[in-house]
């Protein structure tokens, strides 16, 4: 996602490049693309819709601040949005594919219901008997989102492993690997 300020560095310096300050990235013609529900930006940079920029007179950082809302005041000025609604890479998908993928779409906008909480948490692996097993040859070849880094460094670590060890041996790594000690940490 980009920040208010990331635009305003964009606009000035492209009309410093293009020696022209007087309208908005040097009077280029501009095309943003993104995802509306995406996450807000990292590195605490405040959003292009965030409600605090432009509207409060701050006595601190007051450079900063000013660029912020002219990025904000840049980012109001475009006139046409497109807004994809069909999701072309899923177009042909089986009845279980589709509520994966209405879930996930669901969760995106914060709007799950019990079914699609149900569905997501099946999903989790780990320890006990209906959970699934990251070592299960189905999980050879698919993404694995974890919110350990030290987790994701190990799966990426077995990943690349796997091409150059018997996997007999990878399947007792990567058990290790999914069941730490310290799995009663939460976050």
């Amino acid at each position: 996602m980009l920040d208010c300020h990331s635009l305003y560095k964009i606009c000035a310096k492209m009309c410093a490049a293009l020696k022209n300050d007087g309208v908005p990235f040097g009077g280029i013609n501009m095309i943003f693309a993104g995802d509306f529900a995406q996450l807000p930006p990292s590195m605490n940079g405040k959003p292009l819709y965030a409600h605090d920029v432009g509207r409060v007179i701050h006595r601190t950082h007051a450079h900063a601040t000013q660029k912020a809302s002219i990025g904000k005041a840049v980012w109001h000025q475009f006139t046409t949005v497109v807004i994809l609604r069909e999701n072309m890479r899923q177009r042909s998908q089986t009845p279980e594919d589709a509520k994966l993928r209405t879930a996930l779409e669901n969760l995106r906008y914060r709007a799950c219901t019990d079914e699609d909480i149900k569905l997501i948490q099946s999903r989790v692996a780990g320890p006990g008997k209906e959970r699934p097993k990251l070592n299960q040859p189905r999980f050879r070849n698919v993404s694995v989102i974890t919110s350990w880094n030290s987790y994701r460094d190990k799966i990426n670590e077995l990943g690349c492993e796997r091409r150059s060890i018997p996997e007999t041996n990878l399947d007792q790594k990567l058990i290790a690997a999914t069941c730490p000690r310290d799995s009663g940490k939460t976050r």
